[in-house]
């Protein structure tokens, strides 16, 4: 009988073949591994055959070359998409033989997708190969280049390519308006108005004679409440609108490691290797084994076959009301041609809790998670409604106060899957009676005040990165796990408590990006290389164009001048800050550098001078009769601390950078500053352990927060 070979490349996907091949099938797990690019630019684009290279190394695959004269066809079944096809053509190549292969790209593992497959096997598909191939050699070159630049002004490199130089932007301008950031400060003042017999209604003063209310001290605070008591207060008027929260798209795979982070609290590497056991198989009986959800590597959230079997159950479980119309702009038309479709289910009848006994909790969650998605995808939009309430008091309306409530009214695919609490009523209204009309009477029962501080923007968490770089359409975010593990060892980024946050070098790399390479430093520039692999992948562009129309503007833009106080300069050697103080040896003007230590200053003679000196921040040495700067320094380890200029003569050393303020709490000269937040400073003291917000107010329930 003839015997058939099944090439697979990760140990799940082996396993669950094995069980639904048979005996005819030998099933064969490679050792491979990704090799780095070694091609230059110049290579590429000489090459007009329009090749590439190998990308993978495959460690067994002499040993299965030794055995091919023993089956009758090869399948090779790698994952589908860019690496999977890359992959399979690099395998059918190296193994030398041109006739018996076939690819098999399955999309889901089942008894009946692999029968369905072994009977139509796919063609090896080129342009997704010369896709990934195209994107290793542009992030080689990117990084080659970007590198090069770096170290000529930071005496450091760059790698994780285009998703890394992506990802470092979004932070970067997050960062800036953390650092640009001016709070204002509003007063609020609510007014409990009464009703007669009835439930009371809480409204906020919004205007006094037709301006917004402006309250400088308490003396006119109680001036103002004194008058306030006096008037009577009449609704004016009730406005109801209604507005629609779209019921959610299907998962692809950014959406799903952003919602499995904030719902479930996996990380991104967990989530991968969780869906991939999901995708692989899981044993359902002594007999079957199967997987249970679909390729979890996409970029595209369509539903592929089961729109029916989906609207069915909606229409079962929860009924007609909570079925939309197949002509509802959110509702993903069943789309057979599709090549690769959302993350689902593959037996929408097997609910998370039938199926519950056969998974880790781990699989049951996500598993649910994918699942309850995919049934909302399909279900009605939830309805809000918005109440706002007018009132007017005292002669003409004097004062005019507004009442807010925000109120569900059908939940709608909520039922089913509630990523976000919903919102609910304005916490500032405890809510609006029902039964408030318009010319209501009311008059004042009790008057509160607050101040409202704009929100400071916040550090942005994984979730919310990915999220952002995914809207620019940055493919292949599988793999950014890894990017930000490369920034963070470079020391370009830090993350506490699942907050991402430049460091002091990472915003210096940002702010050398934004100066002196303007064209490429924003995240347009890697939307157009990722529409031009899009192109390669569809077949309207070759390899070798692709690179081309990266490498050529890139090339351009790293050599065009950049013009600085009116003068060109190239933007491939960077401006170090100029200083007015002057060198202690030679009398020529200082500069700051920055190098894989972080900031100094040093003589603008250099190399006939090698004057240098520690970066100082503008603050003098805080211990009791020293005369030095607080400088910046490292440690042996790279970590920024704060010392004297006067060391080893002073020992002062801090890892929070000083301020000369005086402890408000215990007189202690000075306070230090948590930086790393991501959000208004902090004030701290190290004698008596309290912290102090930006009025130097102390913060409760904070003590001891740095000891």
């Amino acid at each position: 009988m003839k015997r058939h070979l099944f090439i697979v490349e990760t140990l799940n996907k082996k396993k669950s073949l094995k069980k639904i091949l048979g005996d005819n099938y030998d099933v064969v797990q490679i050792d491979v591994r990704l090799e780095e690019c070694a091609e230059s630019p110049e290579n590429v684009l000489a090459d007009e055959t329009g090749t590439w290279g190998n990308s993978f190394h495959i460690e067994n695959l002499a040993s299965i070359r030794n055995k091919l004269e023993q089956y009758d066809r090869i399948f090779i079944s790698t994952d589908p998409g860019e690496t999977g096809e890359a992959l399979a053509l690099q395998i059918k190549r190296e193994l030398g033989q041109d006739t018996g292969f076939a690819r098999v790209a399955l999309q889901k593992i089942t008894q009946d997708a692999v029968s369905c497959s072994l009977q139509n096997p796919a063609v090896f598909d080129r342009h997704l190969a010369a896709a990934f191939a195209a994107r290793q050699t542009i992030d080689h070159v990117f990084d080659e280049a970007i590198s090069s630049f770096l170290a000529a002004r930071a005496g450091i490199g760059l790698s994780g390519g285009l998703a890394g130089f992506a990802a470092l932007k979004v932070l970067s301008d997050r960062d800036r308006q953390i650092q640009e950031f001016e709070p204002k400060h509003k007063k609020i003042i609510s007014l409990k108005l009464q009703r007669r017999q009835k439930k009371a209604l809480t409204a906020q003063l919004v205007k006094i004679n037709g301006q917004a209310p402006d309250v400088p001290d308490d003396h006119y605070f109680k001036a103002l409440i004194f008058d306030l008591k006096s008037q009577e207060f009449r609704v004016r008027q009730i406005d109801k609108n209604t507005d629609y929260e779209a019921s959610p798209m299907p998962f692809k795979t950014s959406t799903l490691l952003i919602d499995a982070l904030q719902i479930l609290g996996f990380s991104f590497v967990k989530t991968l290797r969780i869906a991939q056991q999901l995708y692989s198989g899981v044993k359902l009986s002594e007999k079957t084994f199967s997987g249970l959800i679909t390729f979890y590597l996409t970029d595209s959230d369509v539903i592929r076959n089961s729109l029916t079997e989906i609207r069915e159950l909606v229409l079962e479980d929860f009924g007609k009301d909570y079925l939309p119309n197949l002509s509802s702009d959110n509702q993903t038309k069943d789309n057979k041609k599709v090549k690769s479709g959302a993350i689902q289910p593959i037996y929408i009848r097997k609910t998370p809790k039938k199926i519950k006994r056969f998974l880790t909790d781990e699989q049951f969650e996500l598993y649910s998670l994918i699942w309850k998605r995919t049934i909302a995808s399909q279900m009605v939009h939830a309805a809000h409604e918005h109440t706002v309430v007018q009132v007017g008091g005292g002669e003409n309306d004097r004062y005019q106060l507004e009442a807010r409530m925000r109120s569900t009214i059908t939940r709608g695919f909520r039922q089913v899957y509630s990523p976000e609490p919903e919102n609910g009523e304005n916490s500032r209204f405890p809510g609006i009676p029902s039964e408030l009309r318009v010319g209501e009477v009311l008059t004042f029962q009790d008057a509160a005040a607050s101040v409202e501080k704009d929100r400071t923007p916040g550090c942005l968490s994984e979730a919310e990165l990915i999220e952002r770089v995914d809207k620019a359409g940055l493919r292949e975010v599988q793999y950014f796990s890894d990017v930000l593990s490369g920034l963070a060892k470079q020391k370009l980024i830090n993350s506490k408590s699942g907050c991402l946050a430049l460091t002091r070098l990472g915003r210096d790399v940002g702010n050398i990006f934004r100066e002196q390479m303007p064209q490429l430093f924003r995240v347009s520039f890697v939307s157009t290389i990722e529409r031009e692999i899009e192109n390669l992948k569809r077949g309207v562009i070759d390899f070798q164009t692709c690179v081309t129309n990266f490498y050529k503007p890139f090339q351009a833009a790293l050599k065009e001048p950049v013009v600085v106080a009116g003068r060109p300069r190239s933007s491939g050697i960077g401006e170090p800050e100029v200083l007015e103080e002057k060198c202690e040896k030679c009398g020529r003007n200082l500069i700051v550098r920055v190098g894989k230590y972080g900031r100094f200053v040093a003589c603008t003679g250099y190399p006939e001078c090698n004057f240098s000196k520690p970066y100082s921040v503008g603050v003098k040495c805080p211990d009791y009769g020293c005369d030095g700067d607080v400088v910046e320094r490292m440690t042996k380890a790279g970590r920024l601390f704060y010392g004297c200029s006067n060391y080893p003569k002073c020992n002062f050393a801090s890892w929070q950078r000083p301020e000369n303020i005086v402890c408000p709490n215990c007189g202690n000269l000075f306070l230090v500053i948590k930086e790393d937040i991501g959000f208004s400073k902090i004030y701290h003291c190290p004698q008596c352990k309290f912290d102090f917000d930006d009025d130097l107010v102390k913060i409760e329930n904070k003590k001891n927060l740095f000891a």
